[in-house]
């Protein structure tokens, strides 16, 4: 008998055209390490007199996955398409470079896309249908930019057999020195301010959706995800000099806010003159000083930003990847 060992588990997923409609999971993302789990409810009744269960029932059935791995360029659509929304692409002139445009709507639903997951060997396998992103978190200093989250589907199905030659997505990591960071006072005027003594960041946005679970015995899993109210936050540790010292300012003015713009821009062209890019726009007010501290020999407070909705911005937040991929 062949042992199902570790190292062979691959896991592939398919881009599906009905939420929970499991399709072929023809693509793979060979910079993220997605770890589907099995994720139950199962109850235990005990009867007087007896010391020991004597009822036990399966409730709720469903998966999860978390993922983590280097950011790149071209699989970070797959989990902003996922978390924030789906917009098809737009060609950049005639080039092989497109660009894709992400955000969340205020107060409308957003379009977005889930996702089939297999996972396994030639030895066994198994998938489950409709995940989606429901956490998120890009994470950066100038050493790296990585990401990490969870996402949720339908109960497992186990005993599949792989869909056969997934397609790879193309690796062109987003760098620690590809980053810039820029803080301005109106949306008009995103990207025009850097902020030239920050040493790491993180953005994240966490409970994006929520499983619906109804009462039918022809539904072996929830039926949907419903949007929640989203906790997104922007993290920045920054120098207290002027720059950084500024949202100590900002934070004692009631409405006040900040327009940041963090934004990669790699050396490599995803089309003729055209880089490789990721930048995301932000209207954010400060949650959260953090006490004064040292990171490399250099003194500084960690600056804690929540995502607001604003007017004139029309969004709390916005991101446009650029590379070489047509479709998801």
């Amino acid at each position: 008998m062949a042992e199902r060992t570790s190292v062979s588990q691959i896991v592939q997923l398919g881009v599906e055209t009905t939420e929970g409609t499991a399709v072929a999971a023809n693509r793979l993302l060979p910079s993220l390490k997605i770890e589907p789990a099995i994720q139950q409810v199962i109850n235990h009744y005990r009867a007087l007199g007896f010391k020991f269960p004597t009822v036990t029932a399966l409730g709720k059935n469903w998966s999860a996955a978390k993922f983590s791995g280097v950011a790149t360029y071209d699989e970070l659509v797959y989990l902003l398409a996922s978390v924030m929304s789906f917009t098809a692409p737009t060609q950049q002139g005639a080039t092989t470079a497109y660009s894709w445009p992400h955000t969340i709507l205020s107060s409308a639903e957003d379009v977005v896309k889930f996702y089939t997951v297999e996972q396994g060997s030639a030895v066994r396998a198994h998938k489950a249908a409709g995940y989606r992103v429901v956490d998120f978190q890009l994470d950066w200093d100038r050493d790296k930019a990585e990401v990490s989250g969870l996402m949720v589907g339908r109960a497992l199905t186990d005993g599949i057999t792989l869909t056969a030659s997934p397609t790879a997505v193309p690796q062109v990591p987003i760098l620690g020195n590809d980053i810039e960071i820029f803080a301005d006072d109106t949306s008009a005027g995103l990207g025009t301010t850097k902020l030239g003594r920050t040493h790491k960041g993180s953005l994240k946005i966490a409970s994006r959706f929520a499983p619906l679970w109804v009462v039918d015995r022809l539904q072996t899993s929830f039926v949907a995800q419903v949007e929640k109210d989203i906790d997104a936050k922007l993290m920045l540790w920054a120098q207290a000099d002027v720059g950084g010292m500024g949202f100590y300012t900002l934070s004692q003015t009631a409405g006040a806010k900040k327009f940041i713009r963090v934004k990669a821009t790699s050396a490599q062209n995803a089309g003729t003159a055209i880089p490789y890019s990721a930048s995301f726009d932000a209207a954010l007010t400060v949650d959260k000083l953090g006490d004064f501290g040292d990171d490399q020999e250099v003194y500084g407070l960690p600056i804690d930003l929540m995502l607001v909705h604003d007017a004139t911005f029309a969004k709390a937040i916005a991101a446009t990847v650029i590379n070489t991929r047509t479709a998801l």
